[in-house]
């Protein structure tokens, strides 16, 4: 049979990221150790703020606020001070959904610093 049967086909310049993605992670594997400590910073100032947070290196971070206006008016505020943090209501996330954050190997600790203190002065 043949795999692809019933689905589009992929995007090429997604193939090409990803593509770029593994050979930078082959080739500078200091990016990922940076992207671990980002992610391990980001993780630890939310659980700091009482938020759950898991223990994995993973660079995608979620929580929630008592509601849904709430994590509303939040990530409105953050994109103001020049934060971008998603609001999402993907399945899974529960009735009110999620606050999201993403950090990469290239955010400065500075800069993840600065959403946890903007974020804190928040909520």
């Amino acid at each position: 049979g043949h795999i692809a049967n019933g689905s589009n086909a992929s995007v090429s310049a997604a193939a090409a990221a990803a593509v770029k993605g593994l050979e930078l992670m082959m080739t500078q594997p200091d990016l990922r150790q940076q992207l671990w400590r980002n992610a391990h910073q980001l993780k630890s100032g939310l659980k700091a703020m009482g938020f759950d947070q898991d223990d994995t290196p993973v660079p995608v971070a979620a929580w929630v606020l008592k509601t849904a206006e709430d994590m509303d008016r939040v990530q409105a505020e953050m994109m103001k001070r020049g934060i971008a943090i998603q609001r999402t209501d993907y399945v899974g996330a529960g009735a009110n959904g999620v606050l999201r954050a993403v950090v990469f190997a290239n955010h400065k600790p500075e800069q993840i610093a600065r959403m946890l203190s903007e974020l804190k002065s928040l909520v």
